[in-house]
């Protein structure tokens, strides 16, 4: 510690700036706080809007552990406008749905064991706090939902929670998760579209007078770290748009527009209820990943590289993320192609494709959907599975993609210009992300740079093998790379173009696996609130006793709480989710097969103790003989670079893996 503290003093503190994340992982230890202290406090003196989020989010930990850090640092962070800007953020999240996150933790607080008065009395102060306090809410939708539903959470509840603390409190806290399911009910927009922001905040529209010029509020994403900022020259806030934008996914993010003093407008995505650290993180990662490829000769001479976006966390339930214009979802894309050539508005999942899938996954026997597809797991033969995947594909045209794509170029030329790049960032996005484990990659979240033709990847709150381990269907591709995709790139063969681009990517990331494997600790020293979530639910699995094939409900959110619920372990008893998932890093890294390594995730999940585990490791891993990756000089690790990709390559477009997926993937597109 006393090297590295005399080794920075001669580094300008801004130099500091793309790893305060990391500067603050450290903190709350003793010794390696006083270390970095000088390095914190630099920047909060001259770039404390630098700070500011970063340490919002990371000082509860640190306040715990180490409390001489925030003494020091608060003194220089103290911002009034900043503060109320995040308050007011934050109600801009549907009451519906920061009632049924805090009803999360009143399920735990209230049904372990070990329950508190305490606790249980935090998280009522928190209910106060964020839904029912009139008094700092403002909007009518938020006045109106306390009107509506206030009065009915304090009758189930009863007298200063009295119904929560005895021998009933598992059956109260089943009575508001109905009333949660009432909310849900009446919950509007119900598919999104513009509504005003006053609707959820009056501070938005107030601004304007709030406004100071000893405490502007700057633009949030200017500090890169590349140069020394120069704060005075940075884009202050001006004021807000009347309107925004309400998505229409299950969160209703909201796009809002704010003004800066330039005098253009800056959209950003507000997302509430998430703690946006992990998509933060996994964004430094690709930054670094970007400079890799940028010192790398081949990557550079064929212009690899990811494209990136700012995400801000504010605090560990509210963020924001820049909003990338001039793109549109993929799936957008060929929904429109085929209303087109349908002359009927058509969504992908009432293709005639779909509808088959549905037929297929209906002969298999099972009262729920999970139970029909576990059942398709252990009696759907290969052969089966790869004659259906050609059925679902005879039955869709393979060029909705490519048509969309044509549409915006203006000559061939042009058409040729975008496919090559989409096949150069397809390629380098691929692998960047098998390498961080992200999975959920459902067409919604893959966008298309409208002007450039680049794939974009959005996001990541699966990351880290957790869609293969959590997830009631396992995800056993390591990336997509699914009939649309490869059709688009016809006819040239994906082994080439994609795979070429692809041995680069990962030679260049396995040369300076050490870099990343520093990066990603910052996930080992400041674990996220869901991972902590993630290894109680996984650490539950393995000492539950198997009850039967498929036994489980599937919205395990709104399950009904067991009034026997076991306890759940310590936070500081989960350090081995996180640094289990940078060993698969790390192996990934070395050239472990693909298949090898998601098996080994399956042997570690939800799904491992039940019996249809072993055919999923059977589908995955394949056939001797037959599949490349299960042969036996490549069935542990791969003897280069070149047959690691072919591995994945393969793993990610056999039939018989991409036809067991969930419908909500679309594998047959």
């Amino acid at each position: 510690a006393n090297v590295f503290e005399k080794k920075c003093q001669t580094v300008p503190c801004w130099m500091f700036i793309p790893w305060i994340s990391q500067l603050l992982s450290v903190a709350p230890d003793p010794d390696t706080g006083v270390a970095v202290l000088p390095i914190l406090v630099e920047i909060a003196k001259n770039y404390p809007q630098a700070l500011y989020f970063p340490y919002t989010v990371s000082s509860p930990s640190i306040e715990e552990k180490n409390p001489k850090i925030c003494t020091a640092l608060s003194e220089f962070l103290q911002h009034d406008l900043l503060y109320d800007l995040t308050v007011s953020l934050s109600f801009l999240t549907h009451p519906e749905h920061r009632f049924k996150d805090l009803l999360e933790h009143m399920k735990h607080a209230a049904t372990s064991p070990e329950r508190s008065r305490q606790k249980i009395e935090e998280v009522l102060a928190s209910f106060h706090e964020e839904c029912w306090d009139s008094s700092n809410i403002t909007g009518n939708y938020n006045l109106t939902f306390i009107k509506n539903y206030k009065t009915k959470f304090n009758t189930i509840i009863g007298s200063k929670g009295s119904a929560l603390m005895g021998s009933k409190a598992a059956a109260t806290v089943n009575k508001l998760i109905a009333l949660s399911q009432e909310m849900a009910k009446n919950l509007t927009p119900s598919r999104g579209g513009q509504m005003r922001v006053t609707r959820f905040s009056s501070w938005f529209a107030n601004y304007d007078t709030l406004r100071r010029d000893d405490q502007p509020i700057e633009i949030p994403g200017q500090y890169k770290g590349l140069s020394k900022p120069q704060p005075k020259y940075h884009v202050t806030i001006k004021n807000f748009d009347d309107n925004m934008l309400v998505m229409s996914s299950i969160r209703k993010p909201k796009r809002l527009i704010i003004r800066g003093n330039d005098e253009k407008e800056y959209p950003f995505l507000v997302k509430g209820g998430e703690d946006l650290r992990q998509d933060q993180r996994i964004q430094q990662l690709f930054s670094v990943m970007n400079q890799i490829f940028m010192r790398d000769a081949a990557c550079c001479q064929r212009q690899l590289s990811i494209r990136t976006y700012e995400v801000i966390p504010m605090t560990d339930k509210v963020g924001i993320i820049e909003w990338l214009s001039d793109t549109r979802p993929i799936r957008s894309i060929i929904e429109e192609q085929i209303s087109i050539e349908k002359g009927t508005a058509m969504t992908i999942q009432n293709i005639p494709a779909a509808k088959l899938h549905q037929q297929w996954l209906n002969s298999f026997s099972g009262s729920t959907i999970t139970q029909k597809y576990i059942t398709m797991f252990t009696k759907g033969k290969r052969k089966a599975t790869e004659d259906m995947m050609k059925t679902f594909h005879s039955n869709t045209k393979s060029d909705y993609l490519r048509k969309g794509v044509s549409s915006l170029a203006a000559s061939p030329e042009s058409y040729l210009t975008l496919r090559a790049q989409f096949a150069r960032s397809l390629a380098c996005f691929s692998v960047s992300s098998y390498i961080v484990g992200i999975g959920d990659r459902h067409l919604e979240n893959f966008l298309l740079d409208q002007n450039s033709g680049r794939v974009i990847g959005i996001d990541f709150g699966h990351a880290f093998g957790t869609a293969t381990q959590l997830l009631p269907i396992p995800e056993l591709v390591p990336f997509r790379l699914t009939h649309q995709f490869t059709h688009f790139l016809a006819p040239l063969d994906i082994g080439g173009l994609l795979g070429h681009n692809m041995v680069h990517t990962l030679a260049a990331l396995r040369k300076r696996k050490e870099l990343l494997l520093t990066i990603m600790d910052v996930f080992v020293k400041e674990p996220l609130v869901d991972w902590i979530k993630y290894a109680r639910k996984l650490r539950a699995a393995a000492s539950a006793p198997v009850k039967g094939k498929g036994k489980g409900k599937e919205k395990e959110k709104e399950m009904e709480v067991d009034e026997d619920e076991e306890a759940n372990e310590d936070e500081d008893d989960f350090a081995w989710f996180p640094r289990e998932k940078v060993r698969i890093c790390t192996q990934k890294l070395n050239g472990r097969n693909p298949a090898a390594i998601t098996c080994q995730e399956l042997r570690k999940s939800v799904h491992a103790k039940h019996p249809y585990c072993k055919y999923l490791e059977k589908i995955v891993e394949g056939d001797e003989g037959v599949d490349f990756r299960a042969s036996k000089q490549e069935k542990e690790t791969c003897t280069s670079v070149q047959s690691q990709v072919k591995c994945l390559i393969e793993l990610a477009t056999a039939p018989n893996v991409v036809g067991r997926a969930y419908a909500g993937w679309t594998p047959w597109l």
